[in-house]
C-alpha cells in the first residue's frame, strides 16, 4: 500500500496531447474487465441462490408459492466448517540443534500472527468466495498505518471479492499474470483518507448516487460531506515489470486508441525503472483534467516477485485462473427441484381450498357462499343431484387431480443426483442413512471413502 501522502507533486503532471499513458492502461484493464461481464453476473445469481432468493416476484402470480429446498446453502455450509475449523499446525525445525531454540520462537510468531490477523474468520470468508463466486482471493500487503517512512508497517491480509477482479489473459495460473488488481469503486473519503494530497483532484463517477443526473461535479461545488459520499472508480494494480506496462500499452494501441479519442489527463507519468519485484500502481478513473489520477506508483516491496494478491480455489478448472465452485454444479438440478416443489405446493393448496358446485335448483347460490367457509371456489350447475352432495343440499366438492406416482419418482431421483454431483450426502451431514445396521468397520470405510473430494478441496484450498 502506498502511504497516506501519496505521490510528490512533481510525479502528477499534464498531458496536453493524445491519451495519456494511464489511458492507455485503463482501457486495456476496462476491456479486459468486461470479459468477464457474464461470469460476474452469473456469480450475482448464485449469490442470490445462496441466500435464498430464487423467485422473481414480478414473474409469480398471487397464488404461487415460494418454497424452496435451499440446498446451495446446505450444501456450502456443510463444506465451509469442513474445510476451515482447524488451524494449520506450525513446525519449523531447524537442521542445527542449536538454531532450535531460536526457530520455536518463529513458530510461536506465525501462531500469534494468525489470531492477530484475524484468520480464523478470513480464511472461510476467502473459501466462502470460492464455493459461491467460484474463486476466492486473499491480498497480503503492507499496513502503511502501522509503519513509518523507512519501514512499510505491519502485514496487511484482506480478502478481496472476486468480481473486482481483473488480470490478463491467456495464463493458467495467477503467478504467471504479467498483471494483476482489482477494479473497484470507493468513495472519495476513501480517497480523502489515503491519498489527503490529490483528493482535490479526483472526481466521481457521476451523481446518481445523490439523485443529481448532471455529469461528475467539482468536488468544490459539493460540499464536503456530500463530495466524501460520491464514489470514483479506482485501479489497483501490479506490474511486473516495465515489459508489463509496454504490452498494455500495445495493447491499447492496437484497440484502436489515438490522440483523437483521448482527453487531457491529469497527469500521469508513470515512474520509469526496473524494478525487479515489479511496480504497484494506483490510480482514479476520472480527474479534473479529464483523465485518470495517479495516486501511487511505487516498487513492489515483496522479494517473491509475484503479485500481493492470492486465489484460493473449491475446484478448479482446467487451463483457467478462474475456479469452479458449488452453485455452478448442481444450479440446474435445484431450479428444477425447486420447480417441482412449487408444482407440489400448489396442488396441495387446491386440496386444501377445496371447489364446489351448487345446484342451482335445489339452493341459491350466493346464499351459499355467503354462509359457508372461506376458501375455494363455487360453480353453479342445474342438475339434480337428489341425495347427493352436502347432506342432500345440491352441493358436492369438485376432487382436483392427485400429482402422478411419476412425479415423486422424479423428485427423489434429483435429490439423490444432487447429492452424487456435490458429493454431500447424509453421512457427511452427520444423518444416519436409512439402510440395514453395519458394523463399525463398515461405517468408518463409508466415512473414509466420504471424504475423498474433501481430499481434494484441501488441497485447492
Amino acid at each position: 500500500m502506498a502511504s497516506n501522502e501519496g505521490p510528490s507533486q512533481e510525479t502528477v503532471s499534464v498531458e496536453d496531447k493524445g491519451p495519456t499513458e494511464l489511458q492507455q492502461i485503463k482501457s486495456v484493464v476496462d476491456k479486459r474487465f468486461d470479459d468477464d461481464k457474464t461470469l460476474r453476473n452469473e456469480w450475482a445469481d448464485f449469490q442470490n441462490y445462496y441466500t435464498n432468493d430464487y423467485w422473481d416476484d414480478e414473474e409469480l402470480e398471487k397464488y404461487d408459492s415460494e418454497v424452496t429446498a435451499h440446498y446451495f446453502f446446505s450444501n456450502i455450509q456443510t463444506l465451509l466448517p469442513l474445510m476451515t475449523d482447524s488451524r494449520p499446525i506450525w513446525m519449523v525445525h531447524s537442521r542445527f540443534s542449536f538454531l532450535q531454540n531460536v526457530l520455536n520462537h518463529w513458530q510461536e510468531a506465525l501462531k500469534y500472527a494468525w489470531m492477530v490477523h484475524d484468520l480464523d474468520m478470513k480464511v472461510p470468508m476467502a473459501y466462502l468466495d470460492a464455493l459461491v463466486s467460484e474463486t476466492g482471493f486473499f491480498k497480503t500487503t503492507w499496513d502503511p498505518d502501522k509503519g513509518t517512512d523507512r519501514a512499510p508497517g505491519d502485514m496487511r491480509i484482506e480478502v478481496v471479492n472476486p468480481k473486482f477482479m481483473v488480470f490478463a489473459a491467456g495464463y493458467d495460473e495467477l503467478d504467471e499474470c504479467p498483471w494483476v488488481g482489482e477494479k473497484r469503486r470507493q468513495p472519495l473519503s476513501w480517497i480523502q483518507k489515503h491519498y489527503p494530497r490529490l483528493r482535490e483532484k479526483v472526481l466521481p463517477d457521476s451523481n446518481t448516487d445523490t439523485g443529481d443526473s448532471d455529469a461528475a461535479s467539482n468536488p468544490d461545488e459539493l460540499g464536503s460531506f456530500a463530495s466524501k459520499n460520491r464514489w470514483t472508480t479506482v485501479y489497483d494494480l501490479w506490474l511486473e515489470d516495465d515489459g508489463a506496462e509496454q504490452e498494455l500499452k500495445k495493447e491499447a494501441a492496437g484497440q484502436g486508441t489515438s490522440p483523437s479519442d483521448g482527453e487531457k489527463g491529469v497527469g500521469d507519468k508513470l515512474k520509469r525503472g526496473k524494478h525487479p519485484n515489479g511496480r504497484l500502481v494506483t490510480f482514479a478513473a476520472n480527474g479534473k483534467g479529464g483523465g485518470p489520477v495517479l495516486l501511487s506508483d511505487v516498487p513492489s516491496p515483496y522479494n517473491h516477485g509475484k503479485s500481493p494478491w492470492v486465489p484460493v480455489y473449491d475446484y478448479r478448472q482446467t487451463h483457467q485462473v478462474w475456479g469452479h465452485g458449488e452453485c455452478r454444479q448442481i444450479r440446474s438440478l435445484v431450479l428444477e427441484l425447486n420447480s417441482q416443489l412449487q408444482y407440489i405446493a400448489h396442488a396441495l393448496r387446491n386440496y386444501s381450498r377445496q371447489n364446489w358446485e351448487v345446484d342451482s335448483n335445489v339452493q341459491e347460490p350466493e346464499k351459499v357462499k355467503e354462509t359457508f367457509h372461506e376458501g375455494g371456489q363455487f360453480y353453479t350447475r342445474k342438475a339434480q343431484y337428489g341425495t347427493e352432495g352436502a347432506a342432500g343440499m345440491g352441493i358436492r366438492p369438485i376432487q382436483p387431480a392427485a400429482p402422478p406416482e411419476q412425479f415423486f419418482k422424479w423428485l427423489r431421483a434429483l435429490i439423490d443426483i444432487i447429492e452424487e454431483v456435490s458429493g454431500v450426502t447424509e453421512l457427511s451431514k452427520g444423518i444416519q442413512e436409512k439402510r440395514a445396521r453395519q458394523t463399525a468397520q463398515e461405517i468408518s470405510t463409508i466415512i473414509e471413502t466420504s471424504y475423498t473430494r474433501v481430499r481434494q478441496k484441501v488441497r485447492n484450498l
